[in-house]
């Protein structure tokens, strides 16, 4: 039977290989694992905690990502045996991450957060996109400038040439839940602007606990459950 530091040293190493996997990019990596002895042999861990600078998930850039997760069941045996690692049930963690400002720029063309801009510029905005091409912070505001479009335009209605806008969304978190408020929405064209209402709107129950916008970044803590 192998012996437990060894159990420990490569159920590390296998979860280090396994989110080296998930992320295209990460300059510093570190796990520590909270189990017993008995618990390993198990396959079960009661608390692994997770540190990562310079991380890019899926084109997302993180700065700084911490996450501290419990009750974990992994396929240990097989891990043993050379298998990758795997989970057997769902994980609850709480996750902490810091994203800047060049973040945000350096992620806009992700698979992740391109839809989620559109999405909310789409509820502000009515049958448009806006296709944010900078993103800049200050303190509890998101301040987007793009060139809006017409989503689906009819044989009467051409597409236009995109309109330049600008929209400051200030964020705030009641309930766990994410709301974002529209403030100076101006569009620009031919040489015109024009201000629309303000608008609110709510990113839905995300079982956020923090969030904070300065001028440099946002910082946000969270419930997240991780899924085999």
């Amino acid at each position: 039977m192998p012996k437990p530091q060894l159990i420990r040293t490569l159920l590390t190493s296998a979860l280090q290989l396994w989110l080296r996997s998930l992320v295209s990019q990460v300059e510093r990596l570190e796990v520590a694992i909270d189990a017993s002895d008995r618990q390993l042999f198990a396959g079960q861990v009661p608390a692994i905690s997770l540190q990562a600078e310079k991380a890019i998930y899926r084109g997302i850039h993180l700065s700084h990502l911490s996450l501290q997760a419990t009750h974990i069941r992994l396929n240990l045996g097989q891990v043993l045996r050379g298998k990758p690692i795997r989970l057997l049930a769902p994980v609850p963690a709480q996750l902490q991450a810091q994203v800047s400002a060049t973040d945000l720029n350096q992620s806009l063309a992700s698979d992740l957060l391109s839809p989620a801009l559109a999405a909310a510029t789409q509820r502000l905005l009515p049958n448009q996109t806006l296709q944010v091409q900078q993103i800049a912070l200050s303190p509890g505001t998101i301040h987007l400038q793009g060139a809006l479009a017409r989503l689906a335009p009819s044989p009467t209605q051409p597409q236009a040439e995109p309109i330049q806008a600008t929209a400051c969304l200030s964020a705030q978190l009641v309930a766990q839940e994410a709301w974002l408020q529209a403030q100076q929405i101006t569009l620009s064209a031919a040489g015109q602007t024009k201000a629309l209402p303000d608008q609110t709107i709510s990113l839905g129950d995300a079982a956020l606990q923090q969030l904070d916008i300065t001028a440099d970044a946002i910082a946000l803590t969270a419930q997240i459950k991780i899924l085999p």
